[in-house]
């Protein structure tokens, strides 16, 4: 037995060790039965530093390939003061599984797939350290259940404009490429035009309008800063712990920042220890702030009517297929609240793709609604406060006569995927996005209801090559990928903490979005390798095994 790398041999010897069967458990606690060697008095000192340290590593002789993490719990009572004294431990382990000592690594040249033998019994999660052998934009490990994914492929990258010079004679032409539309961060509301939302739903009316929002800011009060329930990162980018969220601290020192809505950022300090540095749009109060989106004005309207501001924006590219995206903000506080907010891509006045968050009933519910060529589609989520306080995106994809929706509150850490097919809409041409939130008659309007961003991309826009003779300057449109590594680069994607270091430094750029993690269950699994480049990079997999 050893603990925290310290042999235990001549102090005690194991006498049984209380195993156990069954599921994965937090916070197992195993008995162990020993025997003091020497009197109790002599070693007592040091076995009560091996035994009470914050963390110790304990190595039973009954399974010499695995160790647990664990600490002692309670007292220690041996049955007498001098030597062959017998005792009794119990270890608390929190992961409830012990891990093989050694770990298993092996390496598969211009790897396409990598067969993972799992002899544990209970997942694993592996580390993929591929070294590329060529030119790679991104790199994915692909399973049934998931895909976990770093760049993204060449034909997925943002295009750059190209201008090549040449003589001869040319005539106009129109081709299509992937392309960004526009990407309207929606600080105001100057790119949009009013529309009549009638001619969508005779139910509802166009009025008022929107304004740039106003920033609020909050600030400690008496030296003290209680941190907002919708907190999530410190100001140097570590996730907050849930406990702290909604609690008082002391604030002992500001600092000037200008990150994301703060100009400033205030460390807090709890027991005498450092906490973090606390932004102050994440100080609660400080929740009013709406700079960086617009603001609905909904003017008037009947008693049992829904009305309120509605925007358009066109465009000229007419893609078959593209991506929308809108961020938005939308709170229903009480039962007395009615609140609504639409978006729809369209091709003239005909709907290809729409979703609408309607909150119409006393009871703070909150109903989503998909639709695309003028048709309604079943969502069938059942869940009523996905909504009811969001802050997420809305996302639409169209591939030909697909439609993919995926809503996401990022508040609650929750989102809903649906696609559809629906063969109307196959060839129609997008050309205008709509906007519009509303109120229901003279009732309360939703506490929050704001877009803050929106980023339209046709896959396969028109773009125009200019007509030209003798010399000619052709405008092209190339991939400029976002992400490029060299021959020799080493990628090390680790599946525990989602995490991708580049050549040993951590990367800041997130994994593609919808990536996840997954874990390698018992027995023998295929994992397969996707990459971005013309040769396979050679995959180092490492991982250690996990017993219940």
């Amino acid at each position: 037995m050893r603990v925290d790398n310290e042999d235990l041999d001549s102090l005690v010897f194991i006498n049984q060790v209380h195993r156990h069967m069954g599921p994965r458990v937090k916070n197992r606690i195993i008995k162990v039965e020993l025997t003091i060697i020497n009197d109790v008095l002599e070693t007592i000192d040091v076995l009560n530093r091996l035994f009470t340290g914050e963390l110790q590593h304990f190595y039973f002789s009954d399974q010499p390939d695995r160790y647990w993490i664990g600490r002692v719990l309670g007292d220690i009572l041996p049955s007498n003061s001098w030597h062959l004294s017998e005792a009794e431990l119990q270890i608390e382990v929190p992961d409830g599984v012990s891990y093989a000592i050694e770990p298993k690594e092996y390496t598969v040249k211009q790897a396409t797939s990598i067969m993972i033998e799992n002899n544990g019994t209970d997942l694993i999660y592996p580390q993929f350290e591929c070294r590329l052998n060529d030119t790679t934009h991104m790199v994915s490990f692909v399973t049934n259940d998931a895909i976990f994914q770093y760049g993204e492929p060449i034909e997925a990258s943002p295009l750059k404009e190209v201008k090549v010079t040449e003589t001869k004679t040319t005539n106009g032409q129109m081709t299509r490429r992937s392309h960004d539309i526009f990407i309207d961060q929606m600080d105001t509301p100057n790119a949009w035009h009013s529309s009549d939302i009638s001619l969508i739903n005779p139910g509802w009316k166009s009025s008022g309008g929107f304004t740039a929002g106003k920033k609020s800011t909050a600030t400690p009060s008496n030296g003290k800063a209680t941190i907002s329930k919708n907190a999530t990162h410190w100001q140097t980018g570590e996730r907050m712990d849930n406990w702290v969220k909604g609690k008082t601290f002391l604030a002992v020192k500001t600092k000037n920042v200008n990150q994301s809505h703060s100009k400033k950022a205030y460390l807090l300090m709890n027991r005498g220890k450092y906490l973090g540095w606390l932004l102050e749009q994440d100080i609660e109060g400080a929740g009013n702030n709406q700079t960086g989106s617009i603001v609905p004005n909904y003017g008037t309207g009947d008693a049992y009517q829904w009305h309120g501001p509605a925007i358009r924006r066109t465009f000229g590219t007419k893609p078959t297929d593209w991506s929308c995206s809108m961020w938005h903000f939308f709170k229903i506080a009480s039962a007395a609240e009615m609140g609504a907010v639409y978006i729809s891509v369209r091709s003239g006045n005909d709907e290809i793709a729409s979703v609408l968050y309607s909150a119409h009933k006393s009871n703070r519910d909150v109903m989503q609604y998909l639709s695309a060529g003028n048709k309604g589609l079943p969502l069938r989520s059942g869940d009523t406060t996905f909504s009811t306080d969001s802050y997420g995106r809305i996302l639409m994809v169209k591939k030909g006569k697909n439609i993919t929706f995926e809503l996401r509150n990022d508040r609650k850490k929750k989102k809903l995927s649906r696609t559809y097919t629906v063969p109307e809409i196959e060839t129609m041409e997008a050309d205008n996005i709509i906007i519009w939130c509303g109120q229901y008659g003279n009732f309360a309007k939703a506490s929050d209801n704001r877009p803050e961003f929106v980023y339209m991309r046709g896959l396969n826009s028109q773009v125009w090559v200019e007509p030209t003779t003798e010399t000619v300057t052709n405008v092209l449109n190339l991939p400029d990928p976002r992400y490029k590594w060299h021959k020799d680069d080493l990628l090390l994607m680790d599946m525990s903490n989602e995490t991708v270091q580049v050549n040993g430094v951590p990367e800041l750029t997130p994994i593609a979005y919808g990536s996840s993690t997954f874990g390698i269950p018992p027995g023998k699994y295929e994992v397969g390798v996707v990459s971005s480049s013309d040769a396979p990079p050679d995959v180092t997999v490492r991982y250690r095994e996990v017993y219940r």
